[in-house]
């Protein structure tokens, strides 16, 4: 099966606090570009693939916390990494652009919670793709056993 709860851990909610402030930042900033307008004007095609990239990396997320095996290991490999990649080049850029231009300490500070709070992202990407055994692991064994049980009967 494509989608299925695997390892759910009580204690794994704990990081919904966490993520979901990241979550309606992130959020309102993308409404805010749709409902002005420069969504779709200043965007461009590199924007739109990274904007998706970033919430099916938000998907991952949510599937780890509620231990949800969804698609295969290598394709959240590829999304954390293609993601990490492609935040470091926006993050580089968004860092000279606030020092370049004379920015305030309040910009500085606001840029620099952002950073912090995407960190905690990253891990919890990077523990679904990388080290969540007992998420992917689950369903190839239960797979296993059912087969084998289906050998006995017969």
């Amino acid at each position: 099966m494509m989608l299925s709860v695997t390892d759910f851990k009580p204690i794994r909610l704990i990081w919904i606090a966490y993520i979901l402030p990241i979550y309606a930042i992130v959020i309102s900033l993308d409404l805010s570009d749709v409902l002005s307008g420069s969504l779709f004007q200043a965007f461009t095609t590199y924007d739109y693939v990274s904007l998706c990239i970033q919430y099916i990396g938000f998907l991952g997320v949510i599937c780890y916390i509620f231990g949800i095996r969804f698609a295969v290991p290598l394709f959240w490999k590829l999304i954390f990494l293609i993601d990490v990649i492609d935040t470091l080049y926006h993050e580089y850029n968004d860092w000279m652009a606030l020092v370049s231009n004379q920015t305030t300490l309040t910009e500085l500070l606001e840029n620099l919670g952002l950073s912090i709070m995407i960190h905690g992202y990253y891990v919890l990407l990077w523990i679904y793709a990388f080290e969540s055994h007992a998420i992917w692991q689950k369903t190839i064994l239960s797979e296993s056993s059912l087969e084998d049980n289906d050998h006995e009967v017969s």
